[in-house]
């Protein structure tokens, strides 16, 4: 599939920007309606970027399972503008998803 054909009417992520150093982390992940992501800092002002992943199945303590289907990725982001973070996340989608 040619994702440079396909439009792309929004983008699915987030990210966290410090305006001051001109910079930012981001995180995109593809449609996938288990994927959720939040920013945010906790009273001392350390950031937690948390991305959520919903498992449909129930766990023991200690009990673990490997979880398949599709990846997030985490990126520096430079641009702190929306389009900076779409041309930035559109770009990693093409390379990656595309990757032979």
């Amino acid at each position: 599939m040619n994702l440079d054909a396909v439009p792309q009417y929004h983008r699915r992520g987030a990210a966290w920007v410090d305006r001051t150093a001109s910079l930012g982390v981001a995180c995109w992940f593809p449609a996938d309606p288990d994927f959720w992501v939040r920013y945010w800092k906790d009273p001392d002002g350390n950031c937690h970027p948390d991305l959520f992943r919903t498992v449909k199945q129930e766990l023991r303590p200690g009990q673990r399972i490997d979880v398949n289907g599709p990846l997030a990725f985490f990126f520096p982001l430079r641009d702190l503008t929306r389009d900076g973070f779409v041309a930035r996340s559109w770009t990693l989608e093409r390379d990656v998803m595309q990757a032979p």
